[in-house]
């Protein structure tokens, strides 16, 4: 064989080698993992319980494969054990912020919202703008533009527009959407509460007071911006859902 073939082979064998050392997930996997860790998090299942890699793809709509290489992960950080003849099963919650970008990078879709978010919060993108537009200024395909859009407007941040536009939600930076939005939050939440079959989930509400308990010693260097987010985030959704 060629000795240039045989070099770049061996090159090629060591970059990968070294990525999957330093990273190890594909971005497939990196976002099957921070939906796994979400769902944890959130006390989707109990200590103890078994962690089932076809119903987890299932519900996440993926292959076994990305779900069992995370499984594996997860065993390796101490947050889910495994045994014989018993599979996966969760053996502890996941400190805030443990899972960091070096062990659990962001994927493509997840590390394009924070790009974003951050891009909306700065001024960058205007009230509205089409997907085109989008794509160009972030660098990113019309396709993987349109799916965080799509989370966008699942999380009530973003409407579509006729054509291929978008209508983003007027940001929280002043007196009047502040108490606009503390008014909507007061009708629905209240609403829930006062519904004769609510019930808090005690797993759901231990798991919430442990999530702010955790944030509220940490140094406010370590309270990045999605953290702060998403226990935010997890704690309004958690409360509606008990009377739903």
């Amino acid at each position: 064989m060629d000795e240039r073939i045989q070099g770049a082979l061996r090159m090629n064998m060591d970059v990968e080698r070294s990525t999957e050392g330093e990273i190890g997930l594909s971005s497939l996997q990196a976002e099957v993992a921070h939906k796994m860790v979400s769902l944890i998090s959130a006390a989707r299942w109990n200590i103890g319980d078994r962690l089932s890699d076809v119903a987890i793809a299932k519900e996440l709509r993926v292959s076994r494969s990305p779900v069992r290489q995370v499984l594996n992960l997860l065993v390796k950080q101490g947050i889910v054990s495994q045994t014989p003849n018993r599979g996966y099963q969760l053996h502890r919650i996941p400190e805030p912020n443990e899972l960091n970008d070096n062990l659990l990078p962001p994927s493509e879709s997840e590390e394009l919202y924070r790009r974003l978010m951050s891009a909306r919060a700065s001024g960058a993108v205007g009230d509205e703008v089409s997907e085109t537009e989008l794509a160009d200024q972030l660098g990113a395909t019309r396709g993987a533009v349109r799916r965080v859009l799509m989370r966008f407007a699942t999380e009530g941040l973003a409407e579509r527009l006729p054509g291929h536009g978008w209508r983003f939600a007027e940001s929280l930076d002043n007196e009047r959407a502040v108490n606009e939005s503390y008014a909507f939050r007061l009708v629905i939440e209240c609403g829930a509460l006062s519904q004769p079959d609510y019930m808090p989930d005690l797993n759901q509400l231990a798991a919430l007071q442990r999530e702010q308990i955790e944030i509220s010693v940490l140094p406010i260097r370590s309270l990045t911006r999605d953290l702060w987010f998403n226990a935010n985030a997890n704690f309004h959704e958690t409360i509606v859902s008990w009377g739903e």
